[in-house]
C-alpha cells in the first residue's frame, strides 16, 4: 500500500507542476517591435567555439544577415583551443564586423574550471557594444534576433534578457527526445521568470548590458 500511496503522490505532484508551468506558458505574448523602431545601441555578439567546423559558417552568416543596421553590431568569435579548422573557416569570411580572439592568449597557461565563462569575460573586454549578446557556434539565429534583444535593452531598459532555444534537424529518436527535453526546459525557464520564483537562462540566447556585467564582476574567477 505504501508504494501505491507514494506513486499517487508523485503522480498528482507531477500533474500539479505541469499545470503550473502551463499556466505561465499561456500568459506569454510575442514581442511586437514594429518597423518604426530605429535601433541606436551598438551590439557585440559573442560566440565562444571549440571545434565547430561543421556549424560555424552558417552560424556567423546567419548573424551577419540579421535585420539590424550593419554599422551597429560586431561579431567576436572566441576560439577555445580548437584543433580542427574552425578558425580558418571564420577567417575566410570577408566581413569587417567579424573578429577572432584566442582564449589561450587570455589564459596564458592558467588552469581554470569554466572555459566558456573565461571566453565571455575575455571577449567583453574587447566588446565595443553597450549591449553584449551571446550564442553558440552550433546555433542558427532568426533574422530579427539582434533586433529583439536590442529593443528590450533600449526601450524597456533591461539589463539582462534571455530567450528560448530549440533543436532542429532531428533525424533520430535520440535527437527527438533531446528536442522534447529542451522544450520542457524552455517552458520551465519561462514559468520561473514569469512567476518571479526562479531564474534560468540558456547561454545560446542571452544578452546583458556591458556596464552591469563590469559592475557585478559576475564571472570573477570561476
Amino acid at each position: 500500500m505504501i508504494y501505491i500511496f507514494w506513486s499517487l503522490v508523485l503522480a498528482f505532484s507531477y500533474v500539479a507542476l505541469l499545470s503550473w508551468i502551463r499556466k505561465y506558458w499561456r500568459q506569454s505574448t510575442e514581442a511586437e517591435i514594429g518597423d518604426k523602431y530605429q535601433p541606436s545601441h551598438f551590439v557585440s555578439v559573442l560566440v565562444p567555439i571549440r571545434n565547430e567546423a561543421t556549424n560555424i559558417k552558417s552560424c556567423v552568416e546567419g548573424i551577419l544577415n540579421n535585420n539590424y543596421p550593419k554599422a551597429l553590431f560586431e561579431i567576436i568569435i572566441i576560439d577555445d583551443h580548437s584543433d580542427d579548422n574552425s578558425v580558418e573557416i571564420v577567417s575566410s569570411i570577408e566581413d569587417d564586423r567579424v573578429s577572432i580572439l584566442h582564449l589561450k592568449d587570455y589564459l596564458q597557461g592558467k588552469k581554470i574550471n569554466s572555459f566558456k565563462k573565461a571566453a565571455l569575460t575575455y571577449a567583453v573586454q574587447h566588446a565595443k557594444g553597450s549591449v553584449v549578446l551571446c550564442t553558440d557556434g552550433d546555433c542558427v539565429v532568426d533574422k530579427n534576433w539582434i533586433r529583439h534583444h536590442a529593443y528590450q535593452h533600449e526601450r524597456n531598459q533591461m539589463h539582462f534578457v534571455t530567450g528560448p532555444v530549440q533543436f532542429h534537424l532531428e533525424n533520430s529518436a535520440l535527437a527527438k527526445f533531446q528536442s522534447l527535453d529542451m522544450l520542457g526546459l524552455m517552458a520551465i525557464t519561462q514559468a520561473g521568470i514569469k512567476s518571479q520564483r526562479f531564474y534560468m537562462a540558456n547561454g545560446a540566447n542571452m544578452s546583458f548590458s556591458k556596464a552591469m556585467f563590469k559592475e557585478l564582476n559576475v564571472f570573477q574567477e570561476d
